[in-house]
């Protein structure tokens, strides 16, 4: 009984070993920065591509606000292993001038809404 403890607890401490240095390489650390942005509401992680080299961990992408990209830059930055985040990415910004087009330009004939009665 001994023994089998003693090999449960040495392929503990392997898979622990692998565990933590899966983590720190760069393909761990892109790996943990997703996980982070798939796990906050604010930032959306298809929005973002993430790539690493040698701990350094660029950002690229256009997410929906500034405050987006400040919590991925936030989240990269606090993930272990990461040494430095390169910001590449836009933030759209919604102006008082949209591109829908003016109302009175549409081409066509409007059509009423069911159950509306026409006068």
């Amino acid at each position: 009984m001994k023994v089998r403890s003693t090999w449960s607890l040495a392929l503990l401490v392997a898979g622990l070993c692998l565990v933590t240095s899966c983590a720190m390489t760069d393909t761990g650390i892109t790996t943990n920065v997703k996980s982070k942005f798939m796990a906050d509401d604010l930032v959306k992680a298809s929005q973002i591509e993430v790539t690493t080299h040698n701990g350094v961990v660029t950002l690229t992408g256009n997410v929906d606000s500034a405050d987006a990209k400040n919590k991925a830059i936030e989240l990269a930055r606090g993930t272990k292993g990461v040494t430095n985040v390169v910001d590449m990415i836009s933030a759209r910004e919604a102006s008082g001038n949209g591109d829908a087009p003016d109302p009175s330009r549409s081409v066509g004939k409007s059509s009423p809404i069911r159950g509306s009665r026409s006068a």
